[in-house]
């Protein structure tokens, strides 16, 4: 999480952890750069999200503060989500393969993206959209009333990491399996609409085979964008379609730098607010 809630004063926070903070987790964010509105560049952020009481402080490399919110501005009540209590509540993950997922708002981001909606959105796709390859939800963490996070498939190796890493693997098998997934996810009647190399990841015993995360961005195929402000100025009155995905696939059938399996699409820029 970056920014900072109004009702907190920014120098009664620590400049870096202390001891009495609870760590809940790691990410990596995407930090837009804007020009008259859209988006002309990025950057990668490596954050570390800490409990400190009735509220989360984010870090970035251990010792630069980059934000502090109330749980009350960003997470939902469980008595909000009926959906929720379709599942276990955990103190801690019930298994080393799984991971509490915390919400996250980008630093600089022309969507303003909403941090309970994004929550919200999780628990219903995550609930509706089925896949091996997709993490399952197994349960939440509960604070105080809130939902602290979701309990989910933790995966080993971005596939922005595993490119750099220059290890061998078969980029064709691999692609295959991920369009399988999209083509799965969109007869479900979803699109991802968030799909790029820190979204796919892989196990360490098999590289061949990609996993596709961070399903709060998912939306039903049909509904407006327009009406929730998920796109950039020409894309603002279009809806859902697969072609969302498409175009994701095409930019990373490039990043594999594979020639075959031809994929036309429309590009957009797609990325939810509410």
């Amino acid at each position: 999480m970056a920014g900072f809630s109004k009702n907190i004063d920014k120098n009664s926070i620590p400049s870096a952890p202390t001891s009495e903070m609870e760590l809940l987790g790691t990410t990596s964010l995407l930090n837009y750069h804007l020009d008259n509105g859209k988006v002309v560049s990025y950057d990668e952020m490596k954050l570390k999200y800490y409990l400190d009481k009735d509220k989360v402080i984010t870090y970035e490399n251990e010792d630069k503060l980059k934000g502090a919110v109330m749980l009350d501005d960003v997470l939902l009540r469980v008595d909000e989500v009926p959906l929720i209590k379709l599942y276990k509540k955990f103190d801690t993950p019930p298994a080393e393969n799984m991971y509490l997922k915390v919400p996250c708002i980008p630093k600089n981001n022309p969507w303003h993206f909403n941090c309970k909606n994004s929550m919200r959105r999780e628990i219903r796709n995550l609930t509706e959209i089925k896949h091996p390859n997709i993490p399952k939800l197994y349960g939440y963490r509960e604070l105080d009333g809130y939902i602290l996070g979701l309990y989910i498939d933790k995966y080993d190796i971005t596939l922005e990491d595993l490119l750099e890493s220059k290890v061998d693997f078969d980029r064709h098998k691999f692609f295959a399996k991920l369009c399988e997934i999209v083509k799965s996810i969109h007869k479900q009647g979803y699109v991802h609409a968030d799909m790029h190399d820190l979204n796919i990841m892989v196990k360490k015993e098999n590289l061949d085979e990609p996993f596709l995360i961070d399903f709060d961005s998912a939306e039903k195929i049909g509904t407006e964008t327009g009406r929730q402000r998920k796109y950039v100025f020409e894309f603002r009155d279009k809806v859902f379609n697969e072609d969302i995905d498409n175009y994701s696939l095409a930019l990373l059938k490039k990043r594999l730098e594979i020639e075959d399996d031809k994929i036309e699409a429309t590009p957009v820029i797609a990325t939810p607010d509410e």
